[in-house]
Parts: structure tokens; C-alpha cells; sequence
């Protein structure tokens, strides 16, 4: 689809059934944010933070566990596309972009307190 101006972006998910994000240990996407507020089924991998966001209802694919070893980010591991787990990650995450301000608003109203 080429660089899309946001408004045409989120009108794109609002019309998928699925987002795929298969980013090896990308740790927070927005665009999968996006994704599922629109709407989206998310198709993620386990490493990174990807499936902490997906939702109950993703299709994850588990990766192997990385050991916090240097690595070389741009030769990932292959995915074994047959090792499908239920998202059990989704710990109530609530993505409303006005609940995640009030969060950020009360952390730092506690780092005032704090100092």
C-alpha cells in the first residue's frame, strides 16, 4: 500500500479481518495498537512485546526464548508456522489511548511526589 497518511492507514485495518506482525523482538508496536483498535485479529510471534498488546483472541506463534545474548537483530530465527498458541499475555490491557494518558498522567504526577 505504500506511506499512507494515518486517516487512510486506520481505514485500511477497519477493513481487514487480520494484522500480521511477525516483527522479531519489537517490543512495543504502535501500529499494532492501531490494529486492533480498529478492529483487527493480531497474527504475532512470542519474542518481543507484540503479544502482551494483542488481545485475547491473537494467534501467536512461538519463537525461541532469547537469552539477552548479542545477536544479530536482522537474521532472525524461522517461525514455525505450526507452533500456534492461545494468548494467555493479555493481562486486561486496556489500549484506549485516554486510559493509557491517565496512567502516564499518574505516573508522573507520582514522580512530583516522589522528589
Amino acid at each position: 500500500m505504500g506511506d499512507l497518511p494515518h486517516e487512510a492507514l486506520i481505514a485500511l485495518y477497519k477493513r481487514s479481518k487480520y494484522f500480521v506482525h511477525l516483527a522479531w523482538l519489537d517490543h512495543c508496536p504502535n501500529v499494532v495498537v492501531d490494529a486492533r483498535a480498529s478492529g483487527c485479529r493480531i497474527v504475532c510471534a512470542t519474542a518481543g512485546g507484540t503479544k502482551e498488546i494483542a488481545g485475547k483472541n491473537a494467534i501467536v506463534l512461538q519463537e525461541e526464548e532469547w537469552n539477552f545474548e548479542p545477536l544479530d537483530l536482522y537474521s532472525p530465527p524461522e517461525i514455525d508456522f505450526d507452533n500456534m498458541l492461545d494468548n494467555d499475555e493479555n493481562k486486561g490491557y486496556n489500549i484506549d489511548m485516554n486510559m493509557v494518558m491517565l496512567k502516564y498522567r499518574k505516573f508522573i504526577e507520582s514522580l512530583d511526589e516522589n522528589s
